[in-house]
Order: C-alpha cells, then sequence, then structure tokens
C-alpha cells in the first residue's frame, strides 16, 4: 500500500504544542516537558467526532496478530502484511534489540521530533494528550491516516482530545508509513521504550530515498 500523498503545504507539527528541531529533541537524555496545545474547543475550528467501530477494532487487532507472529513479507523495501498494510520488522538477541528496519527507524525519529511533545515520550501519553501505543491497539492504518490528515475530537470520560488536522504538514504526512509502523511496534510490545540509535537500524531502501526525495520536492 503506498503511502498517503496529497497536496503537502508545511504547517504545525504534529503535537502542534511547541516548534521543536529534531537536533534538540534528540540532544537531551530525556525529552523537555510538555506544553499544552492551544484549545480549540468552541470556536467552530475544531474537528467533527471521529469513533472506531467494531469491526476496525478487530481489524487492528488482527493486524498486532499478524505483525507479531511473522506474518508478513518485505515489498520494495518495505514490510507488510498479506493485505499490504505496512508493518514493522525487529530483529532480537534475546530481549535486545538488534535491528529494527529502516521505516520503524525512521518513525521513531519523526515522532520524537513531531509528536512526543503533545503525546509523550514513547507514545506513552501526556496530561493532555493519549498514549497513541494504546490507541493503536484499536486503530487500523487507515483509521490512523484519517485521524492524522482530517483531525479528530474524541470525549474520553469527560476530557475532550482535539488532534489537528496535519494533511498539509509535510514533515508528518511524507512519513506517515514511518509514524504508523513505529507507533504499531510500540503498541504490540515488540519494542520498548527508549532511545534507538545508527547501528540498530536496516539500510535506508532506496524506494524510501526516492519517495522522500518526490514527497519533500513537490
Amino acid at each position: 500500500m503506498k503511502r498517503l500523498k496529497t497536496g503537502l503545504l508545511a504547517v504545525s507539527c504534529f503535537s502542534v504544542a511547541v516548534a521543536l528541531s529534531f537536533s534538540a529533541a534528540m540532544a537531551a537524555q530525556d525529552p523537555p516537558p510538555a506544553e499544552a496545545p492551544p484549545a480549540d474547543v468552541g470556536t467552530g475550528k475544531e474537528p467533527p467526532p471521529t469513533e472506531v467501530t467494531d469491526e476496525e477494532k478487530a481489524k487492528a487487532a488482527k493486524a498486532l496478530e499478524l505483525a507479531k507472529s511473522g506474518k508478513k513479507e518485505l515489498v520494495d523495501g518495505k514490510w507488510q502484511l498479506e493485505d499490504g498494510t505496512p508493518t514493522y520488522n525487529i530483529v532480537k538477541e534475546g530481549d535486545a534489540i538488534k535491528q529494527v528496519d529502516w521505516y520503524t527507524y525512521s518513525g521513531w525519529r519523526r515522532y520524537h521530533a513531531e509528536c512526543h511533545v503533545c503525546h509523550g515520550p514513547n507514545a506513552e501519553g501526556s496530561t493532555f494528550a493519549p498514549a497513541l501505543a494504546d490507541s493503536l491497539k484499536t486503530m487500523t492504518y487507515e483509521k490512523f491516516l484519517q485521524v492524522v490528515s482530517s483531525g479528530q475530537r474524541r470525549d474520553v470520560g469527560g476530557t475532550l482530545f482535539i488532534m489537528p488536522a496535519l494533511g498539509d504538514n509535510k514533515n508528518v504526512m511524507c512519513y506517515i508509513d514511518d509514524l504508523y509502523v513505529y507507533i504499531k511496534a510500540r503498541a504490540s510490545g515488540d519494542l520498548p521504550g527508549g532511545r534507538l540509535s545508527p547501528d540498530q537500524r536496516a539500510e535506508k531502501p532506496k524506494e524510501a530515498r526516492e519517495y522522500e526525495d518526490s514527497c519533500l520536492g513537490d
């Protein structure tokens, strides 16, 4: 399945709370404390409510099961499930991570550059945004694309969470599959929290280079 590619214009980061450079985020041993994003509640700008259906939950659970069972294949440099959904590939020695595929590594970098200020380090959530490592246990790839590109408004136990639409943000949408497979790996438990080093990554596929040049160059 190809990545979603729309007419993209650079706008606010996935977390929308604060603008952080990637170098600053990666230089710190622990990410800086998050600041709450501006609330759009009541302004008419918030996205419509989005609910996850039972059918979507079942599909998301199956994707996790297939990824953990190893039922996936490498197609054009990207690991995917039998239905074409992108997924991760993690090689371990005991409990230690020996290698992750390129997209998972890239997703880790992109997440901590664009998303962690709201959603917390390692996709574990914060006081004003949910843990995506939990959300993707019941969210399909298609729903993930929809929510990230179009936004979402959810009421969880009386707490209103607003995810802004990021369909115009190249720094997010050009790496949407990377973000998805990283968070899915965290949701499955196959990838523990913490830093990934360059020597733990697989080589960047030429298809990833070509897509990146095409997407960012438009």
